[in-house]
């Protein structure tokens, strides 16, 4: 939400102009229900302006058409944002266990994080509990064992880089790149890297 507003808490979003439809990108419709569900809210309980996309829906809140948005701290856009609103909060979340419990079956591999202020991030100027979930990179059958293997390889071995091309990477463990995806399956190129580095546990 803008730093102007007076809005604190997901409580204060309710009856608010709320980014909705995503299109062309449905998963952030259920980004926005599980916070809005961390107060027992639902899309219901706001007003709904239809949007195609993440970044329109980032243009909508610069241009006030609607009261806020989700996005990824941080991030470059954020910070654009932050300029033209005169400054950004992002809002934070409640993390108790039966909230936790919700946000899992709502996101599944996703749960709640703190995040501590930083002057290179905009909106956080206290601790600020957020959503935190993994990126997944995704490859088809069709793709070689060479290509995969050589791509999981390049990030294992090069998480400077790719923090420097991007705050998004700052989380990254090259040991966590075997975690379990809720079952999801491994492409056979990225095990071979995994069990080279011995990070394949199963």
């Amino acid at each position: 939400v803008g730093k102007k507003t007076s809005f604190q808490s997901v409580s204060d979003l309710k009856g608010l102009r709320a980014p909705t439809g995503f299109k062309a990108a449905p998963l952030f419709n259920e980004l926005i229900s599980a916070a809005l569900a961390t107060k027992n809210l639902t899309i219901a309980d706001t007003k709904n302006v239809p949007i195609s996309a993440l970044v329109p829906s980032w243009k909508a809140l610069m241009e006030g058409k609607v009261d806020f948005a989700i996005g990824a701290y941080g991030s470059g856009f954020m910070k654009l944002i932050a300029k033209k609103l005169g400054g950004i909060r992002f809002i934070s979340l409640d993390d108790s266990p039966a909230v936790l419990a919700k946000v899992s079956k709502m996101l599944p591999g996703a749960d709640i994080r703190t995040v501590k202020p930083n002057p290179k991030i905009p909106g956080v100027e206290v601790p600020t509990k957020l959503f935190h979930f993994d990126y997944i990179l995704f490859a088809g059958k069709h793709v070689s064992d060479d290509v995969v293997y050589r791509v999981a390889k390049a990030m294992h071995q090069n998480k400077k880089a790719l923090v420097a091309s991007s705050p998004m990477w700052r989380g990254f463990s090259a040991k966590g790149m075997s975690k379990d995806q809720n079952g999801l399956e491994y492409h056979s190129g990225a095990i071979k890297l995994f069990k080279e580095k011995g990070i394949w546990k199963r």
